[in-house]
């Protein structure tokens, strides 16, 4: 029986052994809720009011139960703030009524300074930071249904003037009290997860690795197979390679799976389950190897994603030193690759 086939077998029999403990990987974060508004912003004292955690909009804040955020204004952009509401001054500002433009991944939480007054926008200076012709970021603090604050910010499309604007989308954490980075959708980002350093599924052999090093379960070699990514991983230009290192000198088989898996599997953790597809076996020199090497086709190709998809990649290779459980295999850590068109 060959690698490939050697593998088939032992996915097929962990999913049959494991299914309760494999688990389809969450599309977003599971505190972030984040929507589409594409509204525009009427110029006048009303304005738009948002009920943040229902997404209902309204011209009034009569007809909008339970709002929220409230952007308005004839000819200037300002906000006006709901009980417990405040908007996010922009960082190092001692201005007190201005809401700032936040630049993409400024935390909101309670280390910020909010507005809770009346609050004003100033465009082109450092008070504010608003731009015209331009997309814009506010964050806010509200008092959800629970009647705890939350964060959350909202996108605004602002035109040649002030009083062109449109609420392109928000996003907001569910859980009370925890901060979110302005922009943040929840969308899942490419990057390596399930480790086998303790924080999740323990090593099947107490042979967790060090905490920080990123990898899988030790192996004999005392280390543990580490795959990381390089390139761009884009339906359109493909350059996406994966590279294992950390393994014995033996063969190495990448593959590609739909969805997160969460269960021991011969000497390591199974990351990378759901639909499962054979990339490509390499042979390890120096304990690294890599997938797509010359003559291979790209991963995207071979795995048959397409833009939009998430898929979750893993190295299974083969440590045949006596070793922990009887099964002679090992496996790296999973690598998660979100695909661009």
């Amino acid at each position: 029986m060959n690698l490939g086939s050697r593998l088939s077998s032992h996915l097929v029999a962990a999913a049959a052994a494991a299914a309760a403990l494999v688990s389809v990987a969450p599309e977003a974060d599971a505190g972030i809720v984040y929507r589409t508004y594409n509204t525009v912003i009427p110029a006048n004292i009303d304005g738009l009011y948002v009920n943040v955690e229902t997404g209902v909009t309204g011209a009034t804040g009569g007809v909008t139960p339970g709002w929220d955020i409230n952007p308005y204004g004839a000819t200037a952009l300002q906000f006006f703030s709901a009980t417990g509401t405040g908007y996010m001054r922009f960082p190092g500002s001692a201005a007190t009524s201005l809401a700032g433009n936040l630049g993409a991944g400024t935390p909101v939480d309670a280390t910020g300074s909010f507005a809770t007054a009346t609050t004003a926008v100033t465009f082109g200076v450092l008070a504010g930071n608003w731009q015209l012709n331009a997309v814009n970021i506010v964050g806010f603090r509200f008092n959800a249904a629970d009647g705890l604050p939350h964060y959350g910010w909202a996108r605004i499309q602002v035109g040649a003037a002030a009083n062109v604007r449109t609420l392109l989308d928000a996003g907001f954490q569910d859980i009370a009290n925890t901060g979110i980075n302005a922009g943040d959708t929840g969308a899942p980002t490419s990057g390596a997860y399930c480790f086998g350093d303790g924080s999740g599924v323990a090593c099947p052999c107490a042979n967790n690795s060090a905490v920080g090093s990123g990898s899988g379960c030790l192996n004999s070699l005392g280390s543990g197979g580490l795959l990381g990514s390089t390139g761009v991983a884009s339906i359109a230009a493909d350059t996406a390679v994966l590279a294992g290192s950390g393994m014995p000198n033996s063969f190495a088989l990448y593959y590609q799976g739909t969805a997160i898996a969460n269960n021991t599997f011969g000497d390591g953790l199974r990351c990378a389950g759901g639909s499962v597809v054979r990339l490509g076996t390499k042979s390890n020199v120096g304990g690294a190897s890599q997938y797509p090497v010359a003559g291979d086709q790209s991963i995207s190709v071979r795995g048959g994603a397409a833009a939009g998809d998430t898929r979750y990649y893993q190295v299974w290779y083969r440590n045949g030193a006596v070793f922990c459980n009887a099964e002679t295999f090992n496996l790296s850590n999973g690598y998660r690759l979100v695909w661009a068109p």
